[in-house]
This record gives structure tokens, sequence and C-alpha cells, in this order.
């Protein structure tokens, strides 16, 4: 709204002095009112613009909070694996392909190990970890995943139903190399999950992770699959992490840094989108 100017009008002429008469007493309280005038207009603007600064920055993080999320609900992720479970090793799908070469080709020592693979699936990096660490310990939430691991895997290895969100089933600093493929999409607050495995890994140890690059992410890509029994197309809850989410978490929680990588299908342009990121710490 616009503000009505205040009106300070002189006096006559007086003859005799030829001045414009403004008694003192009437042009010093009037230029205050003037001066109080302005001072709150500017703190009014002030005030407007640290709100209007405040309501961008909430919408800012309401936003990346809500992108891609459906309600976040253990069942419902959980179930979306539980009917994805029957299709997902025959199904076409160059994200976990690509995620498999990439940890084969990730600077783990694994040989004589006690590894944590968080997110197991069915499996299938499980069998390459079983030939050549010690000991696994493989969490998963989807009970059909498991059941599909547990068929694979012939090794006497421990398969733990688990939401990884919560405080892992595992005594601290009782594993050498903490593995995560393809899950921190699914979790809201990654920060969780850094801690726990921080809390399982003794001074150097090492933590691999490898999801889906949030590039990929922005531009519409998620996990989801076609239900085998009906047809339905399905799309997976998911949350949207940037790159220094997933390294601030990592710091946080008393990791180092060792290796990022962006990873690309093979034969695709520089200049394209890379399809994964991969990162390496160290306990």
């Amino acid at each position: 709204m616009r503000r009505k100017a205040t009106e300070i009008s002189l006096l006559p002429l007086d003859p005799a002095r030829r001045t414009w008469g403004h008694p003192r007493s009437w042009v010093i309280p009037s230029l205050r009112s003037l001066c109080v005038l302005c001072d709150s207009a500017v703190n009014i603007s002030v005030k407007a613009i640290h709100r209007r600064d405040a309501e961008s920055a909430e919408t800012t993080q309401t936003t990346k909070r809500e992108f891609m999320t459906q309600p976040d609900n253990k069942s419902e992720i959980a179930a979306a694996y539980n009917d994805w479970a029957e299709t997902y090793d025959t199904d076409q799908n160059r994200t976990r392909d690509l995620a498999a070469e990439t940890l084969r080709q990730a600077n783990l020592n694994l040989d004589g190990r006690k590894v944590i693979e968080v997110g197991c699936g069915t499996g299938r990096n499980t069998v390459w970890l079983a030939e050549r660490a010690a000991d696994i310990v493989a969490l998963d939430f989807s009970e059909a995943m498991l059941d599909r691991a547990r068929a694979r895997v012939k090794d006497p290895l421990r398969f733990v139903q688990h939401d990884v969100r919560a405080t892992w089933p595992l005594a601290d600093s009782s594993a050498d190399v903490v593995i995560a493929m393809l899950i921190l999409e699914h979790v809201e607050h990654v920060e969780a999950v850094f801690r726990e495995a921080a809390r399982v890994l003794p001074s150097g140890g090492q933590f691999f992770l490898c999801e889906l690059h949030p590039m990929r992410q922005l531009a519409g890509g998620r996990a989801q699959f076609s239900n085998a029994k009906t047809g339905e197309r399905k799309l997976i809850t998911a949350f949207l992490h940037d790159v220094s989410d997933y390294v601030n978490a990592g710091l946080s929680s008393g990791f180092e840094l060792q290796h990022l990588g962006e990873l690309r299908d093979a034969g695709a342009p520089a200049n394209s989108q890379p399809r994964l990121l991969s990162l390496l710490f160290r306990r």
C-alpha cells in the first residue's frame, strides 16, 4: 500500500524579519515525525526481506524433501520389493548391472575380511562377496528378496531382515567393510545409515556405497518395475540426495572420503548424465 506523504506547510512571510515563519516548536516535532515514519518504513522493508528470504529457504528445503517422494512408509517400500523379487534378476536393468560392475572395480580390501552388505536384495553381489570375504552379514527388509538370496548363496551366511534406518543388530567395530548398493535413495535421512556404518567399523574400516546419481533423479530416474502378476508399472518411493548430502554425512560421521566416482553407461557421450554415483570412505 502506498503511504500518504506527510505534508509540511510553511507559515506566511514575516515582513519585518523577511523570513518564512516556522516556529521551532512546530518545525522540529514535524521533522522528528518524518524521521520516525522513514525509520518505520525501513524497518518494515527489512523485516519483509528477512521474511521473504526465510520463506524462500523453507520452500527450497521442502521442495527438496518432497521431490519424487511418497509418504515414507517402511511397509510400502518393502512390499514393492517383495513384488519385484520374482523378476528382479531377469528384468533388463542397466542401473543394477552397472552398479555390480562398479563394485567389482572398487578398491576394496575384501580378502579374509568381515563384510556387512546393506540392502543385499536377491544376493547378486552377495555371491561375489562370499568368494572373497571371510564372513558376511547381509541385511535387507524385503522378505521375498532375502528368500531368493538364501537360495542363491550356498555359503553359510547370516541373512537378516532389517530396516537399515534403525540401529543395526551388530556390535560395535564388528566388521572391516560395509557395502551399500542402490539403497539410500529409499532412505530420507541418510545420516542415520552413515552413523551406523561408522559404529560397526573400526579405525581403518571401509564404507563403499553406490547410488543412482542425483542428476539422473532430477531427470526423472528412479527405481521402478512392472508387477509380474498385474502388469502395473510401479514407481518405488525415493528421496533426492545431492552429492554433498552423501559427502557431508560421511565427514560428519568421522569418515574420510577416499574416492568419488560418477559412472556413465558404456559408450555414453561425455556430456550425458551420469547414471551412478559411487563413494569410498575410510573410517
